[in-house]
């Protein structure tokens, strides 16, 4: 009988594991099908200056919840859980708050105009970026933990999919831009967003906004190793891969970013 147990799970794993697996195929050649007809259509600059806000959005998002939506997977409790959710959901608009005023404020700045940093409109899209990021990476989580892998992976493919329709229809009716690339990613982030929700991933944010002060304290102390141990692990490890993006685009200009 527990051998019988044990092979059930390891089968409901895998099937899991295979769910995903095919769905992260699925898009990335969708994207792979995709991307050269967007790379006719828009010129190196204009890639480097998305690639310098993507990577941005990539490194910010990946502390904007000092991660405590990793730990929204392992309490055994449902109201644990929705207390994770909810501190990791408020931390996330806290932090988009700053990083908003912040970017605003760098968008005014004298930068130079050899680089990217001195194309000043892609700041004013970083923090509906990194908001993006950070609720799909919540919902994720939280998708995780009830165990629906199928609605994860179909917001994949729809948000693959819809970022690159984007992009090719700015590119044909409006040229290229660098607000036409990015426009195209929020697009894809906000649909992959919708398909989590519509998927079972609604009923959360309604759980979240009951939650009490005292549980969200009760909560973060509990759960405190994730922002002191996890993000500061997670921090490296996206800049590691994104630092070559951002100090091509701003030492060397947009273009070298783009080609890379």
């Amino acid at each position: 009988m527990r051998i019988r147990k044990i092979s059930k799970r390891n089968r409901s794993f895998l099937r899991h594991i295979g769910t995903l697996m095919s769905a992260k195929a699925i898009a990335a050649a969708i994207a792979l099908l995709i991307t050269p007809v967007i790379a006719r259509l828009f010129d190196p600059g204009d890639f480097g200056i998305a690639a310098v806000w993507l990577s941005s959005c990539t490194l910010l998002s990946h502390v904007s919840s000092l991660k405590y939506e990793v730990a929204i997977m392992l309490p055994a409790k449902e109201d644990e859980a929705d207390q994770l959710y909810s501190l990791a959901l408020r931390i996330l608009l806290a932090f988009v708050g700053i990083v908003a005023v912040v970017s605003i404020i760098a968008a005014f700045l004298p930068f130079g105009d050899s680089n990217a940093a001195g194309q000043h409109n892609w700041l004013l899209w970083l923090a509906p970026g990194v908001l993006l990021f950070g609720l799909v990476s919540i919902q994720e989580s939280w998708l995780s933990r009830r165990q629906k892998f199928s609605a994860i992976g179909t917001s994949m493919i729809a948000g693959t999919s819809l970022t690159g329709a984007s992009r090719l229809a700015w590119g044909l009716l409006a040229g290229s831009s660098p607000t036409g690339l990015i426009v195209g990613q929020l697009i894809g982030l906000c649909s992959r967003l919708s398909v989590q929700l519509w998927r079972g991933g609604g009923h959360a944010l309604t759980s979240a906004a009951t939650v009490s002060k005292d549980a969200l304290r009760k909560a973060a102390r509990e759960y405190k190793d994730f922002p002191k141990l996890n993000a500061p692990a997670s921090l490296v490890g996206s800049g590691a891969r994104n630092m070559p993006v951002l100090l091509l685009g701003f030492l060397y200009g947009p273009e070298p970013a783009g080609f890379y």
